[in-house]
């Protein structure tokens, strides 16, 4: 454990109090304490203040400090989360593109939740994911395609299913199923007519029988009219209602 003077820690508690963290980072670097925590030189509060303000300066700025820890940062005293993971959940935009630029930023931290969390809340974004080659947008069983699928995010679902290494897996809860379920028509039309998703008419009817007990009619319509659907797989009184 590294002791240090009382003078000394004196003299970077009065930089911190002063917000003085140029100062600070000066006085460390001198004594060699390079491992300080940048969470010292900066608060959990301001790292918040900043990306939900929006803080452009702010944000850079701390990027630019030899300190940075691009692997974790605190979110409460027990959870620790990565700052790229943090700034897509807050959505900062310019933040981002930076963190995705910066050699030091690994994406693929737990398992690639970076790019399910792009997936479903940033899709502006995904595209730059993608283009990372460490980036396995397949991670977690097709996590990411599965995920927008649930939230309608088409833009995301259509950016993924471009990509070679993903493809839509079949199966209960599968994206078809989900988005059927959750009423978003864009993306089951996306899935029926993209080269890259093999379906067949069981497929269908599981997504159908999704949306029937949703009531969801648009998809309904959507999937009956597919070629691959066969009507006798539906119950009677399902086939009677659609067809008049």
């Amino acid at each position: 454990m590294l002791k240090l003077p009382q003078e000394l820690i004196k003299e970077i508690l009065s930089y911190l109090n002063a917000r003085d963290y140029m100062r600070c980072i000066v006085t460390c670097k001198r004594i060699h304490v390079l491992k300080l925590p940048f969470q010292c030189l900066f608060g959990m509060q301001d790292v918040e203040r900043a990306l939900r303000h929006q803080d452009e300066d702010a944000c850079l700025s701390m990027m630019q400090s030899p300190l940075f820890d691009y692997d974790h940062i605190f979110i409460t005293n027990t959870i620790q989360l990565p700052v790229l993971q943090f700034a897509l959940q807050f959505r900062v935009p310019f933040f981002i593109e930076q963190l995705l630029r910066h050699p030091k930023c690994d994406p693929t931290w737990n398992n690639h939740v970076a790019i399910v969390i792009s997936a479903a809340f940033q899709p502006d974004h995904l595209e730059m994911l993608l283009r990372d080659p460490k980036v396995n947008p397949a991670a977690q069983e097709q996590r990411a395609l599965r995920v927008s699928c649930q939230e309608g995010i088409s833009q995301s679902v259509a950016l993924l299913l471009d990509d070679p290494r993903v493809r839509h897996i079949c199966g209960p809860m599968d994206g078809l199923e989900l988005a059927s379920m959750h009423g978003h028509d864009a993306v089951v039309e996306l899935l029926l007519g993209h080269p890259s998703v093999y379906l067949d008419a069981y497929d269908l009817k599981r997504a159908f029988d999704a949306a029937w007990h949703k009531r969801q009619a648009t998809i309904l319509s959507l999937l009956f009219l597919d070629w691959r659907f066969l009507p006798n797989d539906t119950e009677s009184e399902d086939h009677a209602l659609l067809t008049g």
